[in-house]
């Protein structure tokens, strides 16, 4: 299932933190599991029950709230490794999570580039990419287009 590392790898830190810990123990979880449990055939639906939701999307913003509870106990470390190649695949890997679970439809693109820098000037760094970003990591340009960093 590509949706759990897609997920973890395009959100924000506390929602990667939440998914990567409750997918690696559930996963483990289903390995154990009767045939015939919700674990064996839908990971996130036995998420989901376990913390009292029945709406996707909720639970999912949900794990992006400091006061999000694991009660899973923790069973192993995390680790995440990304091959500098998978970088030319990465945009394709992360529009997973942005897919909407009720329709399958894809709610928003999701871009992704590798550059390096070329030049700093006047406060602005210049990648390779044609981007031009701002010394102060706020705001980037491409083209025309200034775009601030949350």
């Amino acid at each position: 299932d590509n949706f759990f590392p897609s997920f973890v790898l395009s959100k924000d830190e506390q929602a990667a933190a939440n998914m990567a810990r409750l997918s690696v123990e559930y996963t483990e979880k289903s390995f154990y599991a009767p045939q015939n449990d919700i674990l064996k055939t839908d990971i996130l639906q036995a998420m989901m029950k376990d913390y009292n939701q029945s709406n996707v999307d909720l639970f999912l913003a949900s794990l992006s709230k400091p006061d999000f509870k694991i009660d899973t106990p923790k069973t192993r470390d995390i680790y995440l490794y990304m091959p500098a190649r998978m970088s030319l695949i990465f945009s394709t890997v992360a529009s997973f999570s942005f897919i909407n679970l009720d329709t399958g439809v894809l709610d928003k693109p999701f871009t992704f580039s590798t550059a390096y820098p070329l030049d700093v000037k006047n406060g602005e760094i210049y990648l390779s990419n044609g981007v031009v970003l701002s010394d102060d990591f706020r705001s980037f340009k491409i083209g025309d287009n200034v775009v601030s960093v949350n």
